[in-house]
């Protein structure tokens, strides 16, 4: 699967964990990674969560998402967290979010 498909699905896939809330999902980057064994790429996403219970909503995002499981076929997500989250009012939370993905056959 290309890296850029694999961004579009862990895209989709991070915007459904805050159903019912609104989210928007933006792309930030998506870098090529590769280490003596591994290729794959880095992810950035900027997060935003909106309405009622938006910020304890994104903390509970924020604590569970290193554990989430994600269906990438022929990828891994060996690595994903929450990097930056500012409260911008009340109903109005926004987050940094990264991943690192591994090929995998």
């Amino acid at each position: 699967m290309s890296d850029d498909r694999t961004h579009r699905l862990l895209a989709r896939a991070l915007a459904t964990r805050f159903a019912p809330l609104t989210s928007d999902v933006a792309s930030v980057s998506i870098t090529p990674w590769e280490s003596a064994t591994f290729s794959g790429a880095r992810h950035q996403w900027a997060v935003t969560v909106a309405g009622d219970g938006a910020w304890p909503a994104a903390k509970a995002f924020s604590r569970t998402l290193a554990e989430a499981e994600f269906d990438l076929p022929g990828n891994i997500v060996a690595d994903i967290a929450v990097t930056a989250m500012d409260r911008a009012d009340p109903q109005t939370v926004s987050l940094k979010v990264e991943a690192l993905t591994v090929g995998c056959a």
